[in-house]
């Protein structure tokens, strides 16, 4: 067989052999040098050709909460040339969290201190997402990074490893304000009489966890009505139209109560009802905010019932000495000196002992008492400032002791209050 020549073009490529540079040249097939390079190239071709390149990317939340979830995706990408096989995404768990399984790709489990998620292949070009979740517990240290990376490899070589390690990421555990359930309860009157003075008492109450910081306790002023605060407790303050009691912190299960008082006026009108409630809150965190509103007292504003001050007066009238065995008279005058009409007023005159009412010779509205001790004056009004005069007569018997004394008194009442 002949020699022949085999004319190949070769092209520079420092990556084949950067020791030896070989120009663009036309070299004989029995060229010895040209041989071993040749097969040099083909070798480096078939490597590149069974090469996969991959990727891995990693992305989570910024800031997590004790007792929640971290949740971070991963990005597994191949950049070719050949097919990635039995890929293997390696997450080394952070101290002091726990994977959560349950929440995590299923192609993802616990293999000792590490997250493995393997089992599949990636061609040329193609990528698969995975999601791996974190627990964080309720004792985690606030504000204490969690740091977490991961990192990727296949059976197929890869000769670029700067991008087989993912981006550390840190994610920030925050811990929540401070929770303090607060509650607050109103106790207040039924009833009141206008122009005196409504008072309540509030009673704010932690039932925790924490501390509650700031407490505030605010009472709407009722329309008509004015702040009291001489009657009231020291650190409750009008505030527009609110009474304000603030300043105080509250421990758990700890409570604190206050008197809040309000002036009604004498022009509230009689039969009106009060509506009064309170509110708490304060700078802590508030699981529950149907408890900080209390219950509203209804409290009924009654008129005072009239008053009127009434007097008596009392004089024989005749002479200094009676006979026994005649009659001794009295003339008896009501007055009343107050604001207002005293209703069904009442004169009663208690007989003496050893006389008896003479009615004929007394005043018509005088009779006797069922009780046969006392003449009564009555079924009558005063108005205010007015007087009515009564004449009572007794009988004085004929075995009264000489030189006795009588003794008698009178006294006057009605329905209406007397001050």
């Amino acid at each position: 067989m002949e020699n022949t020549t085999l004319q190949v073009i070769v092209k520079h490529n420092l990556s084949v052999d950067a020791a030896h540079g070989m120009p663009d040249s036309t070299i004989s097939l029995s060229d010895e040098y040209f041989v071993r390079r040749f097969v040099h190239a083909i070798n480096l071709w078939v490597n590149l050709e069974t090469e996969a390149d991959l990727e891995l990317f990693k992305d989570g939340s910024a800031t997590g909460r004790l007792g929640a979830t971290i949740d971070y995706t991963l990005r597994a990408t191949n950049n070719g040339p050949a097919t990635a096989e039995n890929v293997v995404i390696t997450d080394l768990i952070p101290l002091g969290v726990t994977f959560n399984s349950g929440m995590s790709d299923p192609a993802c489990s616990q293999s000792g201190n590490n997250v493995r998620c393997s089992g599949f292949s990636l061609t040329n070009g193609n990528s698969r997402v995975f999601s791996v979740v974190f627990n964080v517990p309720q004792t985690y240290p606030c504000a204490n990074p969690v740091r977490n990376s991961a990192a990727i490899s296949s059976a197929t070589p890869d000769s670029n490893q700067s991008n087989n390690q993912s981006q550390a990421g840190d994610t920030i555990i925050e811990c929540p304000p401070p929770s303090a359930d607060l509650t607050v309860a109103k106790t207040g009157p039924s009833s009141v009489i206008r122009g005196n003075t409504v008072t309540y008492n509030i009673n704010a109450r932690n039932n925790g966890p924490d501390t509650a910081q700031n407490v505030v306790i605010t009472d709407p002023i009722p329309s008509g009505l004015t702040f009291n605060s001489a009657n009231s407790s020291a650190g409750c303050f009008a505030q527009g139209g609110n009474v304000i009691c603030d300043n105080f912190d509250l421990n758990n299960g700890s409570s604190r109560q206050f008197t809040i008082a309000f002036n009604i006026p004498g022009t509230y009108a009689c039969g009106g009802t009060i509506l009064n409630f309170a509110t708490v809150s304060s700078s802590s965190v508030d699981p529950v905010s149907s408890n900080n509103t209390s219950s509203t007292v209804s409290t009924v504003v009654n008129c005072p019932p009239p008053s009127s001050d009434l007097e008596i007066t009392k004089v024989k009238t005749g002479p200094a000495v009676v006979i026994r065995g005649g009659t001794i008279s009295y003339a008896l005058t009501a007055r009343n000196l107050g604001t207002d009409t005293a209703a069904n007023v009442v004169v009663a005159d208690q007989i003496p002992a050893g006389l008896t009412f003479n009615a004929g010779q007394s005043d018509p509205n005088c009779v006797l008492n069922g009780n046969s001790t006392s003449v009564l004056c009555n079924n009558f009004d005063l108005n205010s400032g007015a007087s009515r005069q009564f004449n009572v007569t007794f009988n004085v018997s004929s075995s009264y002791a000489c030189g006795g004394t009588i003794l008698n008194f009178a006294t006057v009442s009605s329905s209406s209050v007397d001050p």
